[in-house]
């Protein structure tokens, strides 16, 4: 096994370090659940230098000579799950030495305690290719102790960030019958949340056979409130009442399935904004739009069921004949009063359809943001938003306060036909999403990836210059989210900004103004490809110079933004370069928004960098990009890619560097 070799008594004391910081942190409840028991799976067994087992010398002896016609059959050793995966270094992940000198116990504990969420996503990618990366970790002398267990840290870590996919595809590696009680129930989560709900429903009654957990009893009565047995469901659910079972948020979610309309407990979801998937799913099949307050906590899976259900039709209005006032048989009102009544009530019914519509796309921007529903689903809604009623929109009255105003304009841009049109809308929304201020709503990316297909269908021509810098911008993003392999090495960037880059190139030579627009996106050129020679001051001067002079405080934040992630890459940022931020920031003493890191950690990641342990330097750098709460402060971001660098992933740091550069308005 890897990494049993070099754990030494030196590196001992830091993994006891990394185990106590981590034990204060929080970590998820799926993370934070039971493990199953040992399980295997390793090569052949090896053998000598000569090819033979031990002691076959002595056999040799007295043995007669081999059939040189026989086929020779060896015996495998039992399967070690831990060192099962889906990817290695040739397909974007990690190499088997991934754990090389870091024991297994430290191992997994990082494991366990990644984050949800993430600053840009390109870092979830990263967390992906790591947790699906093949790798055997240290378990000590006798090499089995806890086997499985890393296993079950690694599906739980994708379970939470809501990659199904990945973590039923590493479930379906381990044999049915040595599958753990908690693998077996992470399994029926994640069809569940994939929708396959007759297969959970039948593994779900062989696991009732095998354990008396309530849950199973609770799995039971959605599966037969779907197969329509309502008589069998109304029993069992009597049952568990009877037996004494307070689950009120489960048996309101089915209350709910039942077309009643009761209102939610006060407790929706966990402490950490979490729900079970079970309860998303019976509230999925009820059609129930999760309340806004829910879906802005940010819990990856909790976006990724309120999405599906503001995906699906909505269901047809309820008939109430009490929806018009009826007025008392004695009373004699006019006929203008009538109308009146039935005009506020029109307005109250139209009023509660916007109101649902506006919370559906909501959802799915948050959705799209958090990485668990693709660009398109919100190109789809946007689209398909009925805006007959609505005042039209003119390009020079464009808003994106709210999402009903952002689908708006999304149709505004797909009505042009002329593509200077288009672009205008293009550019004016990508503007106004710079220079919001509130957090509501897509950030820059989100903003760059909706649009990014539209952009790429415009040609990059001599008319459409003044577009190019935000086509570039547009088109570097969304081809990197894009990217379904994480990159390994620093060749980050993107083919289709490539010929509006040509173009301010060829234009520049005798326009200033195409000059000053292709120095404004070097930083994205330089964060994404490097560069052939040494960054140079003025080259920062240059960009710098492209900076709106007013407010002067913006134009030093935006180089501090870009100062950070360049030393972030890599790439030899010079002490004089910070002078005008270091001197305009002397006598400022607030703080940066976001929770500073662990110096524990710091340390932690900074000696597993230096001595090369892969493991814990991208466990640590992912826990310094995570966005499960406040979003990282900027030095945290730039020590995880200076950190990521250094044990050769500048690829993915560049990624991560080029997607934050647009979502923080460079």
């Amino acid at each position: 096994m890897t990494g049993s070799s070099r754990t030494g008594s030196s590196r001992r004391p830091l993994s006891a370090l990394v185990l106590a910081v981590l034990a204060a942190l929080p970590i998820t409840a799926a993370a934070a659940q039971s493990v199953g028991a040992p399980l295997a799976l390793t090569p052949a067994v090896p053998t000598d230098a000569a090819g033979q087992g031990a002691g076959a010398g002595a056999a040799d002896a007295a043995s007669p000579s081999p059939d040189p016609h026989a086929i020779a059959v060896d015996t495998l050793a039992a399967p070690k799950p831990d060192s099962m995966g889906l990817v290695d270094s040739t397909g974007g992940g990690f190499s088997d030495a991934l754990w090389h000198g870091t024991p297994g116990d430290t191992a997994q504990a990082l494991v366990a305690a990644l984050p949800r969420r993430y600053v840009a996503p390109a870092a979830r990618r990263l967390a992906q290719q790591f947790l699906l990366s093949a790798a055997p970790v240290d378990r000590g002398p006798d090499g089995n102790q806890d086997g499985g267990a890393m296993l079950e840290a690694r599906i739980n870590a994708l379970a939470v960030m809501a990659d199904w996919d990945d973590a039923l595809a590493l479930i379906d590696l381990v044999p049915v019958e040595t599958r753990s009680p908690q693998l077996v129930r992470t399994r029926i989560n994640g069809l569940l949340a994939k929708g396959r709900i007759e297969p959970a429903c039948g593994d779900g009654a062989h696991a009732a056979t095998q354990s008396q957990d309530v849950y199973w009893q609770k799995l039971q009565i959605l599966c037969q409130f779907v197969a329509g047995q309502n008589s069998p469901a109304a029993v069992s659910l009597g049952l568990l009442r009877e037996q004494g079972n307070d689950d009120k948020l489960f048996f309101w979610a089915i209350d709910i399935l039942q077309g009643n309309d009761s209102p939610p407990p006060a407790d929706l979801s966990r402490p950490d904004g979490t729900i079970d998937p079970l309860i998303l799913t019976i509230l999925r099949r009820a059609g129930y739009l999760l309340p806004a307050a829910l879906v802005s906590g940010g819990d990856p899976n909790v976006l990724m069921f309120a999405a599906q259900i503001a995906l699906a039709p909505p269901p047809p209005p309820r008939v109430d004949d009490d929806a018009t006032p009826q007025l008392p048989a004695k009373e004699k009102r006019g006929a203008a009063k009538k109308a009146a009544a039935e005009k506020a009530a029109a307005a109250e019914k139209a009023a509660g359809l916007a109101a649902a519509a506006e919370l559906r796309l909501s959802t799915i921007e948050r959705a799209v943001a958090a990485g668990v529903a693709e660009p398109e689903s919100l190109r789809t809604a946007y689209a398909a938003l009925d805006l007959h009623d609505d005042q039209a929109v003119a390009t020079d009255s464009i808003a994106i306060d709210s999402a009903r105003q952002r689908a708006a304009t999304f149709q505004l841009a797909l009505a042009q036909t002329v593509p200077a049109s288009r672009a205008e809308v293009i550019a004016r929304v990508m503007d106004l999403t710079r220079l919001k201020t509130s957090g509501d709503g897509p950030d820059m990316v989100t903003t760059a990836l909706v649009y990014g297909p539209v952009v790429a269908a415009l040609p990059a021509s001599g008319d459409l210059l003044w577009f190019a810098a935000t086509a570039v911008r547009i088109l570097m993003v969304a081809d990197s989210v894009g990217s379904l392999s994480t990159q390994s090495a620093a060749t980050g960037g993107s083919d289709r900004a490539q010929p509006w880059i040509d173009l301010l190139q060829g234009v520049a030579v005798t326009s200033k103004d195409a000059a000053a627009t292709l120095a404004s996106l070097w930083p994205y050129v330089r964060l994404a490809h490097g560069g052939p020679v040494a960054l140079t001051s003025d080259e920062i001067a240059a960009w710098q110079a492209t900076l709106p002079a007013d407010p002067p405080a913006r134009g030093l934040s935006q180089r501090a933004v870009l100062l950070d992630l360049l030393t972030g890459v890599g790439e030899g940022v010079a002490a004089a370069d910070w002078q005008s931020v270091v001197v305009a920031n002397a006598a400022d003493d607030t703080t940066v928004s976001g929770a500073p890191p662990s110096f524990l950690l710091w340390d932690a990641l900074s000696l597993a960098a230096k001595e090369g342990r892969v493991g814990e330097s991208v466990a640590l750098a992912l826990r310094f990009l995570g966005a499960d709460h406040d979003a990282p402060v900027p030095i945290a971001v730039t020590k995880a890619l200076e950190s990521l660098t250094a044990v050769g992933r500048a690829g993915d740091a560049r990624s991560i560097a080029t997607e934050l550069a647009l979502a923080r308005g460079l």
